[in-house]
């Protein structure tokens, strides 16, 4: 099942261009030539090791939907938030193509004067206007609203205004915060 699995992420997303393609098609054959384990001992060793191998080609396909910069400094694209938080473009369709280095999340404003940057995309519950004060006074290009909340007509005129991204999803703060996560989004370091 798990090569079926590899297999199609294979040919799904044409590895065979890619320069991990060898690799990709060594792990399909590994996997699909490993014999059935007999004993519990031997089982446990052939899924950590179908475990390991599996989680290797998904570290492959993250590096694919990311971009390395010059410094080797992970960034996403918008395109690329708007796709794995499954979310609405709300407002500013046309500048998906921004990059963002980090993400923040945060219902108290204060909190993302005092940390945030340029290159942060802001994810919040909070819906009014001072979200988008705020991030205007960062320079920050987008907003993603969670729990399915959408933003009223004063928010919208002022994130049209000021060319602004606004998304919304339906997950929590909390899972949209680890999906960007765990798909390579640095959060902000805090200095303490």
């Amino acid at each position: 099942m798990l090569a079926m699995g590899v297999y199609v992420l294979d040919s799904r997303n044409n590895y065979s261009k890619s320069p991990s393609s060898k690799y990709i098609e060594s792990v399909n054959l590994c996997i699909l030539n490993t014999h059935s384990p007999d004993s519990s001992h031997d089982k446990l060793k052939y899924h950590a090791r179908l475990h390991l191998i599996f989680k290797f080609c998904m570290i492959k396909y993250m590096y694919k939907y990311m971009s390395l910069i010059y410094g080797g400094e992970l960034f996403m694209r918008l395109r690329q938030v708007a796709d794995i938080l499954g979310a609405d473009i709300l407002c500013g369709r046309d500048k998906l193509d921004l990059e963002i280095y980090y993400a923040f999340s945060s219902d108290l404003m204060s909190d993302v004067l005092s940390y945030a940057n340029k290159k942060t995309l802001l994810l919040t519950g909070l819906i009014n206007p001072q979200v988008v004060r705020t991030a205007e006074m960062i320079d920050m290009p987008a907003i993603v609203f969670v729990r399915n909340k959408k933003p009223g007509d004063i928010i919208m005129k002022l994130a049209h205004e000021n060319n602004f991204v606004i998304l919304s999803t339906s997950h929590s703060l909390y899972t949209a915060s680890g999906l960007l996560y765990a798909s390579g989004l640095k959060g902000i370091q805090i200095d303490s």
